[in-house]
């Protein structure tokens, strides 16, 4: 039985940047099903076979040449896929479950209690406690704590883990 699933971290990306990345996984889907390795380097690089799928799906490549280390990972929407997304009955709405409204994010982000959804609701909503990521710089394992700050070793590497900060553009494989 195989899955695709989207990170809440990445449900309040745009729409398109959302099928993006669901497509770009569907790829390693496909591929995974039909026993054709797309990856080396524990999924890191994207070899020529990734590059000529999402090629032929209607994906585009800013350049060429392959990135040194993630190789074809960064195929973007073209104009003809954008356009069979559009005409697609897609209700973009399910796409955008972190968007419940500004104020109810921006109490999430400020660690206060949001408004409920329920008027007529009479307890009030828990507020989500702040997650933080943390990566091992030799591995690249991440993982995350609800601590600002912890002292974790990678068993593996013997190396500390440090903070990650800022948001990754895509969800690596």
């Amino acid at each position: 039985m195989y899955e695709l699933n989207i990170s809440a971290e990445y449900a309040d990306y745009d729409f398109l940047e959302t099928m993006d990345t669901l497509l770009h996984e569907m790829v390693h889907l496909y591929h995974g099903v039909k026993g054709i390795k797309d990856t080396s380097r524990k999924g890191e690089y994207h070899n020529t076979k990734f590059r000529d799928k999402v090629l032929e799906l209607g994906f585009e490549y800013k350049t060429e040449k392959p990135d040194p280390r993630h190789g074809w990972s960064f195929a973007r929407i073209g104009p003809k896929l954008r356009e069979q997304i559009a005409q697609m009955d897609i209700d973009q709405e399910v796409f955008v479950i972190a968007k419940r409204n500004t104020n109810y994010m921006a109490a999430i982000e400020s660690g206060e209690t949001p408004p409920s959804d329920d008027p007529g609701a009479t307890e009030p909503t828990k507020a989500k406690p702040k997650s933080h990521r943390w990566e091992c710089p030799c591995c690249e394992v991440r993982i995350v704590s609800y601590r600002e700050e912890v002292n974790i070793r990678c068993m593996d590497c013997d190396e500390e883990f440090i903070k990650v900060t800022g948001r990754k553009k895509r969800a690596e494989n």
